[in-house]
C-alpha cells in the first residue's frame, strides 16, 4: 500500500498566496501539507473571501472531493511558502476499495473534518467573539503546558480573524480582552500564555 501511494505522489512547491485548486476543480489529487500552510476559503459574489480552515504540515484535505467524486467546494491557497504532496486520486480510490485500514484512517479524517466544521457552527452561532478566540488558542495547544505556553500565529491575523468568522477589528477587541483577563499576552505575531486555566475557562472548555 505504501509503495503504491509513494509511486503515485509527486511533491510540489507553491509560493505565498499561489493558488492550489479553486473552487469547481475536479478532484485529480488528495494532498498532504509538508511544510508550510494552506487555507481553504469561499468567496461571495461579490468577492469577500471567508476562511473555513486552515491546513498546516502533516495534515491532508481533498478527502471528500475525492471519495465523492465532486468539485472542490472551496479554493486552496499557500499563506505561506509550502511544500505539498499530490497523491492521485484514483490511486486514492483504488487502495480504499481494496484496503479496510486505508479506508478506515480516510473515514477517520473525514470524521474529524466533519466534527471540528460541527463545533465551528455551534461556536459562531451561540458564542461570542471572546470565547471563539479563547477556544482557537487552547486548541493550538495552550492549555496543554503547565508553564507558560507560546502561540504563534500560523497565518495573518486577518486570515485568523476570517477562520473564527469575525473582522480584523474584532479580533483586535478580543485580544485585547483576553490580555486585560490575565490569561495571555500579546506580541506581534505570537501570543504568550499566561494562565492556561483562566483561558479554559474563558474558552468554555470542560
Amino acid at each position: 500500500m505504501l509503495n503504491e501511494l509513494v509511486a503515485a505522489a509527486r511533491e510540489r512547491h507553491y509560493e505565498k498566496e499561489e493558488l492550489i485548486v479553486l473552487k469547481g476543480d475536479r478532484p485529480t489529487a488528495l494532498y498532504a501539507v509538508l511544510s508550510g500552510v494552506v487555507k481553504l476559503a469561499c468567496q461571495s459574489p461579490a468577492g469577500e473571501e471567508r476562511v473555513i480552515d486552515l491546513v498546516g504540515c502533516g495534515e491532508v484535505f481533498g478527502e471528500s472531493a475525492v471519495l465523492l467524486g465532486n468539485p472542490f467546494p472551496y479554493l486552496a491557497a499557500a499563506i505561506s511558502p509550502a511544500r505539498l504532496l499530490h497523491i492521485d486520486a484514483e490511486t486514492v480510490l483504488a487502495l480504499s476499495g481494496r484496503s479496510a485500514q486505508f479506508a478506515k484512517r480516510l473515514m477517520i479524517k473525514l470524521s474529524t473534518r466533519l466534527y471540528a466544521h460541527m463545533r465551528d457552527l455551534e461556536d459562531f452561532r451561540l458564542h461570542p467573539p471572546v470565547r471563539r478566540l479563547a477556544n482557537y488558542l487552547v486548541g493550538q495547544g495552550a492549555a496543554s503546558s503547565r508553564g507558560e505556553a507560546v502561540i504563534s500565529f500560523c497565518a495573518p491575523k486577518h486570515v485568523i480573524a476570517s477562520r473564527l468568522g469575525m473582522t480584523p477589528e474584532a479580533l483586535s477587541r478580543c485580544l485585547r480582552e483576553l490580555s486585560d483577563s490575565g490569561a495571555i499576552a500579546v506580541g506581534v505575531d505570537h501570543v504568550r500564555v499566561l494562565d492556561a486555566g483562566c483561558l479554559q475557562g474563558l474558552s468554555g472548555a470542560q
